[in-house]
């Protein structure tokens, strides 16, 4: 039967059947898996609905027979991936599941959903309002079941504590689209799910918290702003771009709540390309710097994997916009800027994995890449939800989350050879 190639988002191509191929039993989800992983390796607005078309082998027209715009799609995509998680852990709560039997549903469920925690971090804010309002209420209502999960545990743990673990556990068990190392699927599974148990340790068992910096008041930030009208307009624009996005705002935008509009705009910057550029940097280099300053502050090498979680994190409380907008905007950098903040964000990474490998030699390479990963997009997950700053004991509470999954995650025999016909890399 003959084929047609189609050019894909950077400048991939993709071999296509002819609409007259047998039709699968349910077109609309397998276009739904097709959209997820595009949307998660590309971006929402890189992907085209003829991009998803030719990936699911049928024409444009007939993908608006099942969706009537692309942020349908990305709802329905989002939604049915959330709803799979919810059905088990409904089914798990619905039985008194304990905490063990709870993460292990949650583990198998979401491992069915690889795409899930990428689209939530950085797509689902292109959803229209009702869709974003409803997925939230979903993830609210997934946060409570593991939270009462481990009140079943433990019956006396503080709310905020169960709350923190419960938020962990869900951005663990969704972060495996991340991941570039990949592994065996049951290999996979150990870790999530030992991570997990790391996760929610610190409030059923012995904990971090002599590890945990603890926060005084003063040093939380102050809305103090810089004179330098640049600085306040990066800070403006930080703003904008985390509400809105960068496709929904202008240069004009990023001005307007300081009184800069038009030419002023202009002296300091070229384009808004170049803002964003500019707020991404901040926020790459401030890491950099906290970076350097922990290693030359830590005296003993097992400790340095602390003192680079504790700074990530305090960054992350003192700059919330510019944290944000890297997660969520970098994938609107043009080709040269991109690579570069990417290799910088990648840097960090391998700071961690380098000292998580120094404390724990026992674990392979590929355990501590996908630990490290999960662990700091934990942080990144938690630190964007924005009513858990409200409580003070947040920075320490997430430290101590941190410290629990890079230091106490126990896997055992994840490097042992695979069985007969198992290869080390699953299919898609």
């Amino acid at each position: 039967m003959p084929s047609a190639e189609t050019n894909k988002p950077g400048g991939r191509t993709a071999t296509t059947t002819p609409e007259f191929s047998r039709r699968p039993l349910d077109r609309k989800s397998e276009i739904a898996d097709n959209a997820g992983r595009l949307f998660s390796r590309h971006g929402f607005h890189a992907v085209r609905m003829d991009d998803i078309a030719a990936e699911s082998g049928i024409t444009a027209r007939a993908l608006y027979r099942h969706y009537r715009n692309k942020k349908a799609l990305l709802s329905f995509v989002i939604r049915q991936d959330q709803d799979r998680v919810l059905k088990a852990l409904r089914e798990a709560h619905s039985r008194d599941a304990s905490l063990d039997d709870v993460i292990e549903a949650l583990t198998i469920s979401a491992l069915t959903t690889p795409h899930l925690g990428v689209l939530w971090q950085r797509e689902a804010r292109h959803l229209e309002l009702e869709d974003l309002a409803t997925t939230r209420s979903g993830t609210r209502e997934l946060a409570h079941l593991v939270q009462a999960a481990i009140f079943r545990e433990n019956p006396s743990v503080d709310p905020f504590k169960a709350e923190v673990r419960a938020y962990s556990t869900l951005s663990i068990v969704t972060s495996a689209g991340y991941y570039e190392a990949r592994m065996p699927q049951r290999h996979l599974h150990r870790l999530i799910a030992a991570a997990c148990q790391a996760s929610v340790s610190t409030v059923t068992g012995p904990s971090h918290q002599n590890d945990a910096p603890r926060s005084a008041a003063s040093d939380r930030p102050s809305h103090r702003v810089p004179t330098s009208r640049r600085e306040q307009l990066i800070n403006a624009a930080a703003l904008a771009l985390r509400r809105h996005g960068f496709g929904g705002t202008s240069i004009d935008d990023f001005g307007a709540d300081i009184s800069l509009v038009g030419p002023g705009i202009y002296r300091y910057f070229e384009n808004k390309a170049s803002v964003l550029l500019t707020v991404i940097s901040r926020f790459h280099e401030w890491v950099t710097y906290e970076t350097y300053r922990a290693l030359a502050e830590t005296a003993d090498d097992d400790d340095v994997l602390r003192a680079l979680v504790r700074a990530y994190i305090q960054v992350a409380a003192a700059a919330l916009d510019l944290h944000a907008v890297t997660i969520t905007e970098s994938l609107e950098l043009t080709n040269g800027p991109a690579e570069v903040m990417s290799r910088q964000r990648a840097d960090h990474l391998a700071e961690w994995q380098r000292w998580l490998a120094t404390a724990r030699p026992d674990l392979s390479d590929r355990v501590v890449h996908a630990l490290a990963t999960a662990a700091r997009t934990m942080v990144d997950d938690l630190a964007r939800i924005p009513h858990l700053w409200g409580n003070p004991s947040f920075p320490d509470e997430l430290t101590e989350t941190t410290l629990s999954v890079l230091y106490d995650t126990v896997i055992e025999h994840m490097d042992a050879p695979s069985p007969a016909g198992e290869s080390g890399v699953d299919a898609e």
